[in-house]
């Protein structure tokens, strides 16, 4: 949702500055305006809503991914995708989680 918000955010933007003409018979500056405005309520929506799904989570004492996705994505940690690619396993850096036991 927070994506969706910002991609109607930004039409709304780029709607107000630069169209000129009508919007299927409405003022540019008024499709705009309403766009912005639902794209940031959709955007603040989707924040507040992925942050109520995490501290859930974390009640619950399911696992959430600790870090944002670049961290997550740069390191060679247990955690990361790219712990088990063999480039990290050949520098010793993997968990060796993915390693067979037999």
């Amino acid at each position: 949702m927070a994506y969706f918000g910002g991609f109607l955010g930004l039409i709304g933007l780029l709607t107000l500055i630069f169209r000129d003409g009508d919007v299927a018979g409405m003022p540019a500056a008024l499709v705009g305006g309403v766009l912005l405005a639902v794209g940031v309520a959709f955007g603040a929506f989707g924040v507040v809503w992925r942050r109520r799904v995490r501290r859930r989570k974390i009640a619950r004492g399911e696992p959430v991914p600790v870090g944002d996705i670049f961290q997550r994505a740069r390191g060679c940690s247990g955690t990361s995708a790219r712990a088990r690619t063999p480039t990290c396993r050949r520098a010793g850096r993997s968990s060796g989680y993915w390693r067979s036991s037999t």
